[in-house]
């Protein structure tokens, strides 16, 4: 016979009510730290000002703000047309988050012109921050205030808030403590761990692949002890990198092809100071400790930022000193090994192979070359310090908290995070002033026809496309507020191969006089600007508008512009920007030569104008084009020495080529004297187009001549066209 009872059934439910409400609390340090380190005004998803404020923050906004253009359905999902049109670029490599990108992307016609799920995803982080350390820290101790102060370490962990200062797909780091958490579970959990993979993939590459190592990790531990065996284990492998690749493809990961790569690793690395090393940024406004003061490093060590705080510092001391005095080793080393190797894996890969001391390079080795292609994917190796320091973190509370006393230790634990929160105030307030207060640079482009502009042209087309251009603020802004699509932006990775093919059927294009009507051409490139100016119809507009040059072709037909807007756009003499026989043009520093440089040219010196690569160009606009024979004459130097005593130098006029000249050290001094037909100045209807290609240029630092890195050919000094 079943007895029931009110009081019974009651006193069965209280220990899961307890255990749910012990189980919410731990979202409230990371509630609470969201509102004091940001004020909570970025949760207002129609407030974008804190996004504009700077580089980085602003390409994650309008990497969102223009994929909502896109079509609702492509492939991949993440393709992002509309920035940087015509790289093939997508949503993942301007960092605009995925997964909320694609998430909010179906509701496109209900959100508000200006929309930011930014402030959503960082109250998010600050929550998930805060409960997954709360989760692992609850397999240490049942005391719930102990669990609390702990989580509350984990929130406000400097390594993690610096994020918040520009990358904040990287604020998502609560994925790591939730790879952890699977690994210190009872039981292997091949559907949990499918889930974390696919969803760090869809935030950021480098979550992934340390969330992806401690997964292998967790497979070692479990094939060790005996849990799984080893057809499940190799079944989980294949559903997880099946299911990872498979979501990476849908968010765009594999558009770039091979341009994924990049130089950088032993630049972005972490120093072997960083956890003691207050100093996260170069700019001397933020620092998380107003004790230990500014510490040596090198200029990209700020990558591999690692201060552990002072508070827990202070633990760490306190954790070693009691581990030294009672040592006791862990009862099952089948745990700990797997995780001792992870961590020494990630440890050194952080360090790199330029390991530095403060600001002492003690020790620079070589890589072997089928390591290239990996290190340049992931070249700030920096970052990957952060699954060990969230094991330093483990570790210290592990051992003070089951070493101490549960008032000793909560009573100094609890002490130690009041004195690191008010030791890293500066680092906190800079944070804050950042979200509060907001300091949006003044657009350059004042004048009401840029508006009409907007309206009358569907794209902006930057000559030459490139990767975080100069002023890539306003106009990604004045792109973003017109819904243009915008040929450039700012990207982790680029195609370098299509970012070349764009520029060079850019050029085709203003040679030959094919412009889109519905474009809007912005030059930076003083050469092409010539020759575009020079060849303008009667019905484009080509002139200075705020500074700046531009090419607007059929503006003069604009139903939506003002005429007297238009008149703030400043004509150009054409008898002022084209070349005119006999003239020299000289390629020193204050020369002139820079009007003709186009492509492939570094910035002046003060002996000339070096090339960079493999190919240069010039270009003008011939005041005089009549169609006969001329005389080209260059005066320069090519790039030999006993380290490098060949060179081979193609010159080209309109495509055709007149001389290949070969030089040997050490004779590098050029001075020739070229003739050009008639008919190839009239087949080019005035514009020169001159191309210097070099075989085998070389660069000084790869032959141990210093640290100049770039590809030297010619070092031309003056051309004179008679």
């Amino acid at each position: 016979m079943e007895i029931s009872s009110p009081i019974l059934e009651k006193t069965r439910l209280l220990p899961v009510l307890r255990d749910t409400a012990a189980g919410w609390l731990g979202l409230l340090p990371g509630f609470l730290a969201f509102f004091v380190v940001t004020g909570g005004v970025i949760a207002n998803p129609t407030n974008v000002a804190w996004l504009l404020a700077s580089a980085d923050p602003a390409s994650h906004f309008f990497g969102w703000h223009l994929f909502r253009q896109s079509p609702p359905w492509q492939f991949p999902l993440g393709a992002n047309p509309a920035y940087g049109a015509g790289l093939d670029n997508s949503i993942v490599f301007s960092d605009s988050i995925p997964l909320l990108a694609l998430l909010f992307k179906p509701f496109d016609r209900l959100l508000p012109p200006l929309f930011q799920y930014t402030g959503l995803w960082i109250l998010l982080c600050f929550v998930l921050q805060s409960w997954f350390a709360y989760r692992l820290l609850r397999g240490y101790t049942k005391d719930l205030g102990l669990s609390l102060i702990g989580s509350a370490f984990f929130v406000l962990a400097p390594v993690w808030l610096f994020r918040l200062s520009a990358h904040y797909a990287l604020s998502g780091q609560w994925l790591l403590l939730a790879g952890l958490g699977l690994y210190f579970r009872p039981r292997f959990s091949a559907g949990r761990w499918s889930a974390v993979l696919a969803v760090a993939a869809l935030v950021h590459s480098y979550l992934l692949v340390m969330g992806g190592a401690i997964w292998v990790t967790d497979l070692w531990q479990r094939c060790w002890k005996g849990e799984i065996a080893a057809r499940r284990a190799a079944r989980a492998v294949l559903e997880g990198v099946v299911i990872t690749v498979a979501v990476m493809g849908l968010a765009g990961y594999f558009v770039v092809g091979g341009g994924a790569a990049a130089e950088g690793f032993g630049y972005f690395r972490m120093n072997l100071l960083a956890p003691a090393d207050p100093k996260a940024d170069p700019a001397p406004m933020e620092t998380w400790s107003s004790l230990m003061g500014d510490w040596p490093n090198g200029p990209g060590d700020y990558e591999g930022f690692g201060y552990l705080g002072s508070g827990m510092l202070v633990l760490g001391l306190l954790a070693g000193y009691q581990a030294l005095r009672r040592p006791r080793f862990p009862t099952d080393r089948r745990t700990v090994v797997p995780l001792l190797v992870l961590a020494s894996g990630l440890f050194l890969y952080a360090v790199s192979n330029r390991i530095a001391l403060g600001g002492w390079e003690i020790l620079a080795y070589d890589l072997p070359p089928f390591l290239q292609p990996l290190v340049g994917a992931f070249r700030s190796s920096g970052r990957m310090f952060w699954p060990v320091y969230y094991l330093l973190y483990l570790g210290i509370f592990y051992v003070l908290w089951n070493r101490l006393e549960r008032r000793t230790a909560t009573l100094l634990s609890a002490g130690l995070l009041v004195f690191q929160l008010v030791d890293s105030w500066a680092g906190v307030k800079y944070l804050r002033t950042r979200f509060l207060h907001p300091e949006v640079p003044p657009s350059p482009l004042r004048s009401p026809l840029w508006a009409e502009l907007g309206q009358h042209y569907r794209h902006l087309v930057y000559v030459f496309p490139s990767n975080a251009p100069d002023r890539f603020l306003p106009w990604a802004r004045f792109a973003a507020d017109n819904r243009m699509t915008m040929n450039f932006g700012y990207f982790s990775r680029v195609s370098q191969e299509k970012l070349e093919r764009a520029r060079a059927d850019l050029l085709a294009a203003t040679l030959t006089q094919r412009w889109d009507p519905q474009s809007l051409y912005v030059y930076e490139n003083q050469a092409l600007w010539r020759v575009a100016v020079a060849q303008a119809g009667p019905a484009d507009g080509a002139g200075i508008l705020d500074g700046v040059p531009i090419f607007a072709p059929g503006l003069k037909h604009c139903p939506v512009c003002d005429p007297r807007a238009m008149a703030d756009l400043q004509p150009v003499d054409r008898r002022q920007i084209e070349y005119r026989l006999g003239n020299a043009i000289a390629f020193t520093a204050g020369g002139t030569g820079q009007g003709y440089t186009v492509s492939g040219w570094s910035a002046p010196e003060p002996g000339g104008t070096w090339s960079d690569g493999e190919a240069s160009v010039l270009a003008m606009r011939l005041a005089d084009p009549e169609a006969r024979d001329l005389t080209l004459r260059i005066e320069g130097d090519v790039f030999v020495n006993q380290k490098h005593p060949h060179l081979t130098l193609g010159i080209s006029v309109n495509g055709r080529e007149l001389k290949q000249l070969a030089y040997r050290a050490p004779q590098g001094r050029v001075a020739e004297t070229l003739t050009l037909p008639g008919a190839l100045v009239a087949a080019g209807k005035g514009v020169l187009v001159i191309r210097f290609t070099y075989r085998a240029p070389a660069s000084p630092q790869v032959l141990g001549l210093g640290d100049d890195d770039r590809w030297l050919g010619l070092k031309l000094v003056s051309l004179r066209l008679d």
